[in-house]
């Protein structure tokens, strides 16, 4: 029994016989104090028990020693005031197993189904906690100060339902509040979306518009394009036409150049002959009065011949500086 023999077996020995022999010394040995025997009474649930105690205690000899760990309520991980057995061989304090076997029908250890609600109750386990209490007084007030928490934790859960109900209430309301605010933003989001089809009516009514304005600009632009390509056609034609003109112009210019040249030598020529009538006519003083007249006559001629060459070469100087400017202006 110095070994768990709820884990693993004992090395010699038959370890199903010894966990039944230990159930049963027990059982002599306490007689009745022990409780009365769970229904039915059968071998199964005295083995059980039997290994319910071997966990409980270590075996020395003849003699038992307490284990402290054994004396601790794996529920509340306290020290047990009042043991008992569960059919599935696990201790634990009567208070605690009786709350836990009301809300639930599975061990609070191995989580499986209890067959039975049977507690039995262990005396000497009982006598061993108190007397381990009395012999360590700061465990005893550990004890006092759990037992104490534990009436605070049990008092909470008695006003626990008070408080659910208070809660419900709150969460009714705040439901309510809820349900409130948000048939509100329902309503705010149903105009939300009216308000976003008929903005996104508009827009797609804008974006029509807009499109056949664009294509209504490249109608105009195709239209521009053409224009511009006959006016440029046009502007090529009047500019090739100007181009010719002006070559003309030029050509005249040149022509008028060589008149005006030729009359120029015509005059100079005049001036010369005109120079030596002079000199003839200054050595010949005392000629005949007729070839006087006569040269005055002829010099005359020549003046009137000179000045309508004259003439003529302004006018013909005033057209081209007329036809020059106007191809200018054109």
């Amino acid at each position: 029994l110095a070994q768990d023999l709820s884990s693993k077996p004992r090395p010699i020995g038959n370890y199903g016989t010894l966990r039944e022999h230990f159930a049963m010394a027990v059982v002599h040995a306490f007689g009745h104090p022990m409780g009365p025997p769970p229904p039915p009474f059968d071998v199964g649930s005295w083995q059980q028990y039997g290994g319910g105690l071997a966990r409980q205690f270590s075996c020395v000899g003849l003699n038992l020693i307490e284990i402290p760990d054994s004396f601790v309520c794996s529920i509340t991980c306290s020290p047990m005031v009042d043991p008992v057995m569960t059919n599935d061989g696990h201790v634990y304090d009567r208070e605690q197993i009786q709350r836990w076997i009301h809300q639930r029908t599975t061990s609070p250890n191995t989580g499986l189904a209890l067959s039975s609600r049977f507690l039995m109750p262990v005396i000497l386990l009982k006598e061993l906690v108190e007397a381990y209490l009395n012999g360590r007084p700061e465990v005893s007030g550990v004890q006092d100060t759990i037992c104490t928490l534990q009436a605070e934790r049990d008092s909470l859960i008695d006003h626990l339902p008070q408080q659910e109900a208070r809660h419900r209430e709150q969460l009714a309301r705040e439901q309510s509040r809820h349900r409130d605010t948000w048939a509100t933003l329902s309503a705010q989001v149903n105009s939300l979306e009216e308000e976003r089809t008929a903005l996104a009516g508009t827009l797609q009514a804008a974006r029509d518009s807009l499109n056949d304005h664009i294509v209504l600009m490249s109608e105009q632009e195709a239209l521009h394009r053409e224009q511009i390509a006959v006016e440029q056609s046009r502007h090529t034609a009047t500019w090739t036409t100007l181009g010719a003109e002006i070559n003309g112009l030029e050509e005249e210019k040149a022509a008028l150049a060589a008149f005006r040249a030729e009359l120029e030598a015509k005059i100079e020529g005049l001036e010369e002959e005109k120079t030596a009538l002079t000199v003839a006519q200054e050595r010949s003083d005392d000629c005949l009065v007729e070839e006087k007249v006569l040269h005055r006559a002829t010099r005359a001629a020549l003046e009137a011949k000179s000045q309508r060459l004259e003439q003529e070469n302004a006018s013909l100087s005033q057209q081209l500086q007329e036809n020059v400017e106007a191809h200018a202006m054109e």
